[in-house]
């Protein structure tokens, strides 16, 4: 089952045994597993700060350890690795849940919005608003000519508005990953919205020819990323 991923932060705090127990081998031999940093093939990535180890994550959580596969591995090497990469490309997102939840402006906006829930329930509007991720699976960099096949996403998710109860929008589509904005009236889980936004690109690109792979072969991977953002 699909499930939604919040943003990691910069600090993985599971030991170097854990790793070599819990990741597949391939992972254990690619520059990104001791050295999270930006995606340095996609401009998003590049302009968002986009953690590229939220990716491998999605990845790792949909296949099976023993048979895991991943067209985005990179060798360590020391000319490659990502601790030699440029500065630029090794931001990295912090994101301290805690702190957030622990702050004065959360409790008073928190307890602001119970208490006008519980007067009023009609006069509150959910207008929720989302980054949204997932990658092709294993991560094959299927998209040769990434404009074309966004131009043909944003298409199919211009006419579903109705069902996910607001609006969904391609943000940048990587060779291997997509990202998504959307927004939501929260009548329908994230997880259903993301199905279906899913189901519907992939109905359009199998009848398309947008792909280096071909007609009905794009897949798109059960896991997503999804942040709430504005």
């Amino acid at each position: 089952m699909a499930k939604a991923r919040n943003p990691r932060s910069g600090s993985d705090p599971i030991s170097q045994e854990a790793r070599n127990t819990t990741y597949p081998e391939l992972c254990r031999k690619c520059a990104m597993r001791d050295g999270r940093a930006v995606h340095d093939r996609c401009d998003f990535c590049v302009d968002l700060a986009f953690d590229e180890g939220n990716l491998c994550d999605l990845t790792r959580s949909v296949q099976d350890c023993d048979k895991f596969g991943c067209y985005a591995f990179r060798p360590v090497s020391p000319i490659k690795s990502v601790e030699n990469l440029p500065h630029d490309r090794k931001r990295r997102i912090t994101f301290d849940d805690d702190a957030l939840r622990s702050s004065d402006r959360f409790k008073y906006q928190q307890a602001f919005a119970v208490q006008r829930i519980r007067s009023n329930p009609d006069s509150v509007n959910v207008d929720l608003k989302y980054h949204v991720a997932w990658n092709v699976a294993r991560r094959r960099p299927v998209f040769s000519q990434p404009a074309d096949a966004r131009r043909l996403i944003d298409n199919a998710f211009s006419v579903c508005g109705e069902q996910i109860g607001g609006i969904a929008g391609v943000l940048w589509l990587a060779p291997d990953h997509v990202h998504v904005y959307m927004e939501s009236d929260g009548e329908k889980s994230i997880e259903t919205v993301v199905k279906m936004l899913k189901r519907v690109s992939s109905q359009a690109l199998r009848a398309s020819d947008v792909s280096s792979s071909g007609k009905g072969r794009i897949v798109w991977e059960k896991a997503y990323f999804a942040e709430t953002v504005g």
